[in-house]
């Protein structure tokens, strides 16, 4: 998923800053001496992305459609490694509400346009 978004968003200079930070959280999961708590604000990060926030005209356009997945599938990445559980992960990708931390960018997302 980092080589389309990191493709489709690279060439775009108002998206510069978060294919940068995209590489760098790449990066930083593959480093172990990495800490929970900057896997925490990677997280914070992600979530303000363009991606992940409310539209009303919906996804049409392919590359923003993949794009869009590759921003939750970091989310989910570095959810893993912030609390170490990778079956929070796994239980945010299907859906399951108990969880206790709830994604609802995607689910909202398909239920609109899917």
């Amino acid at each position: 998923m980092a080589q389309l978004f990191t493709g489709l968003r690279g060439g775009d200079d108002a998206h510069a800053e978060d294919v940068d930070l995209y590489l760098q959280i790449l990066d930083e999961l593959w480093a172990p001496s990495t800490t929970g708590n900057v896997f925490a604000a990677r997280m914070e990060a992600l979530e303000e992305f363009p991606e992940l926030q409310p539209f009303e005209e919906g996804l049409v356009d392919a590359a923003d459609i993949y794009a869009f997945y590759a921003v939750p599938c970091m989310r989910y990445a570095v959810l893993c490694r912030t609390n170490g559980d990778p079956e929070d992960a796994v239980r945010l990708l299907l859906g399951d509400p108990t969880s206790g931390v709830h994604f609802g960018v995607v689910d909202e997302f398909l239920s609109r346009f899917g």
